[in-house]
């Protein structure tokens, strides 16, 4: 049994790794055209160009009036043995110096044997060709002093003469440092999407609900993002990017209908735990679909302290209806999307939201307005923010739980879902 539910942890980690990948592959990629664009600017504006110039030597040293190839490997190895400091020394440097009225040496010496012969190549490496030949040109003319000085016993003949200095490095390595920060990167996004899934844990799928709230869903909405600003995602715009999502608030709304056709319900707070989780777009979404259904239907914004249906559905025009409540004035709107649909909202937040909320005529204008409509729909505000949503609850038959996938840790949905739940346990599910 505990294989089983670690298999099931491990599946639900990889699920919930997965949905994020996808949620957030949008920003990555152009993270990464960004991050490859700067590494190419920064490759470019640190490059120099180098220049190489080089000369091939054959190392010989006589003995007892003889020069054999074994003798002459002997000398190489002594030259890059005891002696392997002579062709690159601080004297061989002083000399060269002098030689070309230098303070310090404008190109790097290098000496390299070819293999274990008596072969070997001296390159001499800088920014300016120009000052790349005349360093060759007093290294030619001196290290045979400088050897002398060394006491190093062996001749050195040129077996390839140096030629002009030519760059070595001809353009800057975009493709080594792309690969390279690609990598980094990758590497980076991993690790942050495995800290997050491990460390925020939040609810995804209609599955998490019935584990971690052990309510039921009503459906999962899909996020639309509107192709214009300022346009207020409702289902009502004649717009395809909201087709699925008028769909997906249609299957919802049939589910809340036969609940209420079962048990008589009319009245329904839609409430989130934080701020942002669209809870106010789904109230308006809800009662836009129950009015289109022919339902005669009131969306009540309640979110006093702050108010967004009277901007979000774009209502003007003289109200049919004002009253004031302490110092808040509550207007009706025929809503433009449906003549089905009114709303009753204020524009001004009001900062004594709680004591309108639980005064006693509350629930008896709540009262009121269900004997006038078919569905009451209340937009509140968040639960862990402020008592108005558990407040409202009581009045309300029942109450639509909003959840946000990746937005908000499951204790924090947790208690805010305890606390509806311990105040009047008349939740009727959750929305994703």
């Amino acid at each position: 049994m505990e294989r089983e539910n670690e298999l099931v942890d491990l599946i639900d980690i990889i699920g919930k790794f997965q949905f994020l990948v996808i949620k957030t592959l949008k920003y990555f990629i152009p993270i990464f055209i960004l991050v490859t664009a700067l590494v190419c600017t920064i490759t470019n504006k640190r490059f120099v160009k180098t220049y190489e110039s080089e000369v091939s030597f054959a190392v010989s040293r006589e003995k007892a009036g003889k020069i054999s190839y074994g003798e002459n490997v002997k000398a190489c190895d002594e030259i890059f043995g005891d002696n392997a400091s002579a062709l690159t020394s601080e004297l061989m440097k002083k000399t060269l110096c002098n030689e070309l009225n230098e303070k310090t040496l404008p190109a790097k010496i290098q000496a390299v044997r070819i293999g274990k012969t008596n072969l070997f190549t001296v390159k001499i490496t800088g920014r300016s060709p120009e000052k790349v030949e005349k360093v060759m040109a007093a290294f030619l003319d001196n290290y045979s002093k400088v050897f002398r000085i060394a006491m190093i016993d062996a001749d050195l003949e040129i077996v390839q003469e140096a030629g002009m200095a030519a760059t070595v490095a001809g353009r800057p390595p975009y493709v080594e440092n792309v690969k390279k920060s690609s990598i980094v990167l990758l590497v980076a996004y991993f690790i942050i999407m495995c800290a997050y899934v491990l460390l925020h844990r939040t609810i995804n799928t209609e599955e998490d609900v019935k584990k971690h709230l052990r309510s039921y869903c009503l459906g999962t909405l899909p996020y639309v993002r509107s192709a214009k600003k300022g346009l207020y995602p409702i289902i009502s715009h004649d717009n395809s990017r909201f087709h699925e999502m008028k769909e997906s608030v249609s299957a919802v709304r049939r589910r809340i209908e036969r609940e209420a056709k079962k048990s008589g319900y009319k009245t329904f707070v839609v409430a989130s735990s934080m701020e942002g989780e669209g809870s106010s777009t789904i109230s308006a979404n809800l009662a836009i679909s129950f009015s289109e259904k022919g339902y005669r239907t009131l969306l009540l914004d309640l979110d006093l302290r702050k108010p967004s249906q009277f901007k979000n559905l774009g209502l003007s025009g003289d109200a049919f209806d004002s009253s004031t409540i302490f110092d808040v004035e509550m207007k009706g709107y025929h809503a433009p999307q449906s003549s089905n649909l009114d709303v009753i909202c204020t524009e001004t937040p009001s900062q004594q939201a709680l004591e309108i909320l639980t005064s006693p005529n509350m629930e008896e204008w709540i009262a009121a307005l269900k004997k006038l409509y078919d569905f009451v729909i209340i937009d509140t505000s968040p639960v862990l923010l402020v008592e108005d949503a558990v407040v409202l609850s009581r009045v309300a038959d029942r109450c639509i739980f909003v959840v946000e996938q990746t937005h908000v840790m499951i204790s924090d949905i947790c208690q805010a879902y305890e606390m509806i739940q311990q105040s009047t346990g008349n939740i009727l599910g959750c929305i994703l």
